[in-house]
């Protein structure tokens, strides 16, 4: 069965399955920052950051050490940094040389990680119970045959290089 076979068997029109998955992507992301409680004075990339440092809350870690762990997600980390600093959740120190700080939790912001990080758990879980471990591995089994496999479109390119060789 073709990519579009598999489209149409499901009834989801083919030309519309970006625009669906974007949107999905959207709208989980804005349920999300709309189900955290967390406070005025900081944005929701700000509590994730506090919420992903208050899982290992001993180690302190460097600016540039929070996208390599996965922490942040962005590209103006400083931002939110001084935000977290200034509001007390992180305390900096300066590393051995001028250019390295270390960042580490205040027990405020352990406080405020550590419940934001209870709240993402609890809607992580409830957006699991929507994809199941086996309908996500079907998915991307599906999509690894469909990229990588014999289920894949044929390119035009390929379509006439096969006419050519048997012409």
């Amino acid at each position: 069965m073709t990519t579009l076979q598999h489209l149409n068997f499901a009834g989801l029109p083919a030309l519309d399955l970006y625009s669906r998955t974007d949107h999905l992507q959207q709208v989980i992301e804005s349920y999300v920052k709309n189900a955290v409680d967390i406070p005025e004075n900081i944005n929701f990339r700000a509590a994730l950051i506090l919420a992903r440092m208050a899982a290992n809350p001993d180690v302190p870690v460097r600016p540039a050490d929070l996208r390599r762990l996965g922490y942040y997600h962005g590209s103006n980390v400083n931002y939110n940094l001084t935000q977290l600093v200034e509001c007390g959740y992180i305390a900096s120190r300066p590393g051995v040389d001028k250019r390295t700080r270390w960042l580490e939790l205040t027990q405020s912001g352990r406080d405020l990680g550590a419940d934001v990080g209870i709240q993402l758990n609890f809607i992580e879980e409830q957006i699991g119970k929507l994809f199941s471990k086996e309908a996500h591995k079907q998915g991307v089994d599906f999509l690894s045959k469909t990229i990588f496999g014999d289920e894949r479109p044929r390119s035009s390119h390929e379509i006439r290089r096969e006419q050519k060789q048997t012409a």
